[in-house]
């Protein structure tokens, strides 16, 4: 993986460049070439699509107030009904959609190899069905050792299309390999007559990230709580025993990458990128998986603001990890505990320029001046609620980058 120091959590995703706008038919690259299709007919939600909701609730790109507008704490369901163009389905009622329908073909899409089984061949998702998959996964979270691998694996595989496919053989999923194999061979044969694979890797995400949030108790009236409604009706990979082999993950040594391509690639404004990035929280950097050493903060496993805090509070220090080949920095907290950030991370609160052999322009950062986003880092930093709104709807923007098939896309608050 040339982002392997995300093992805890990967959430710096690569290239998805989605340009489909509604009812118009564009070439649209996700991560593995040009595919052909218009977002009506084939089921493409795209980044236009997705700006243009956001502008009609208040919160998308060129509306005044920033992360910092009352309008962005709206609650996620609205843009999903936006985006969607339809009801959410009742919580006890059928779906919105009618009779099952045969998915329709995606067209220009690259097939290798046979089709296999990737669920959502038989009936329709019902809430009833949904809410029983999202009991199951809430007691399988429990166990919150596994919070950062499932919301990791989760966005994972949105690289090219949220198609629920995932390259085993590519270092960026080396620490996922068990457990990828576990939600494809156990966890989800159980449902996949309701929805298909990829639709069940990203609510496996979103209800991990839920976990994590909820494991959070710094919001205004306590514990906190995200409301992710999900979306099904994604379109699994031809075959995900032999996924495609071309998706390329930024750097995370590199300053500059991964953040441009969460903006451009996914249509992330700038604070929601940079809340994103904050998803670090919830893992660790391990030496065997990427060379790299050390907690991003001190509350691992738990969606808060930490990230934020130790990144505008602590003293670092640039250190060459022999490891992993490439510098990361070092800081310690007033309890004494040490902490690391890379530069994907670091170039958020502090501006420097990063040289061929890896190293920033600055040695500590009492030396670099401060970055154009330190204003929102600060501010995360102060309010668990401001973060946890503003990378919800990141969360949520880009796990509807994918190719639905309209006759089965519905809409679940």
């Amino acid at each position: 993986m040339n982002l392997r120091y995300l093992s805890g959590v990967a959430i710096c995703l690569l290239a998805i460049f989605i340009s489909a706008t509604s009812g118009q038919s564009d070439t649209t690259t996700v991560g593995r070439g040009p595919r052909r299709g218009t977002a009506g007919r084939n089921g493409w939600v795209g980044r236009q699509q997705l700006d243009d909701a956001l502008r009609r609730i208040g919160v998308g790109p060129g509306v005044s107030g920033g992360a910092g507008n009352p309008s962005e704490r709206r609650n996620l369901t609205e843009f999903l009904q936006v985006l969607n163009n339809r009801r959410p389905a009742p919580a006890t009622a059928a779906p919105v959609t009618g009779a099952p329908v045969t998915p329709e073909p995606v067209t220009g899409a690259p097939v290798t190899g046979a089709p296999v089984d990737n669920g959502n061949a038989g009936t329709q998702l019902t809430a009833e069905t949904l809410a029983e998959i999202r009991q199951e996964l809430e007691v399988f979270f429990q166990d919150t050792s596994r919070i950062p691998k499932y919301v990791q694996m989760g966005f994972h595989v949105c690289v090219g299309g949220c198609d629920g496919c995932l390259n085993l053989a590519d270092d960026s999923n080396k620490g996922l390999v068990v457990h990828y194999n576990h939600l494809k061979d156990n966890l989800f044969p159980k449902w996949r007559n309701h929805l298909s694979l990829a639709d069940y890797a990203v609510l496996s995400a979103y209800e991990a990230f839920k976990a994590g949030v909820q494991a959070n108790t710094g919001c205004d009236g306590g514990q906190c709580s995200i409301d992710l409604p999900f979306t099904s009706g994604r379109r699994t990979c031809a075959n995900p025993e032999s996924p495609p082999t071309n998706t390329v993950f930024p750097k995370g040594h590199d300053a500059a990458s991964p953040r441009t391509f969460l903006q451009q690639g996914f249509g992330l404004t700038e604070n929601e990128m940079v809340a994103l990035l904050g998803s670090h929280s919830l893992g660790r950097a391990h030496v065997d998986v990427s060379g790299f050493n050390g907690p991003w903060d001190l509350t691992p496993r738990v969606v808060d603001n930490g990230y934020f805090s130790a990144l505008a509070r602590v003293e670092w220090t640039q250190h060459f990890q022999e490891e992993a080949g490439a510098n990361q920095w070092n800081g310690t907290t007033l309890s004494g505990s040490n902490i690391m950030m890379l530069h994907a991370d670091m170039i958020l609160q502090h501006r420097f320029t990063v040289d061929s052999n890896n190293v920033a322009s600055c040695p500590t950062t009492v030396d670099c001046p401060l970055a154009t986003t330190s204003d929102t880092v600060q501010r995360f930093a102060q309010s668990n609620d401001a973060f946890i709104s503003t990378l919800g709807r990141a969360v949520v923007k880009m796990c509807n980058t994918a190719n639905f098939d309209t006759a089965r896309r519905q809409l679940f608050n």
